[in-house]
């Protein structure tokens, strides 16, 4: 999905850049389940809650970092 994302502090508080972000829903879990259980994974990840899914922008996600939140989700889809 395409979208856009605050700089953040500093002088440009404001300032937007174009991002592309994925949006989660996995069928038998709320969007808040899905975001609680990504937020206390070990790492934690961080994403927000956006038209009932869970969204996480490709902007902010290092390439080492794919492996562990595809792992985590892994996770979740196999916990009984």
């Amino acid at each position: 999905m395409n979208a856009s994302s605050r700089v953040g502090g500093g002088a440009l508080p404001l300032q937007e850049l174009p991002t592309k972000c994925v949006g989660i829903k996995i069928d038998g879990l709320s969007t808040n389940t899905i975001e609680r259980l990504m937020r206390e994974s070990t790492p934690p990840i961080i994403g927000y809650i956006e038209e009932d899914l869970f969204v996480m922008d490709a902007r902010t996600i290092q390439d080492e970092e794919v492996a562990i939140i595809a792992s985590t989700f892994k996770r979740i889809l196999t916990e009984d």
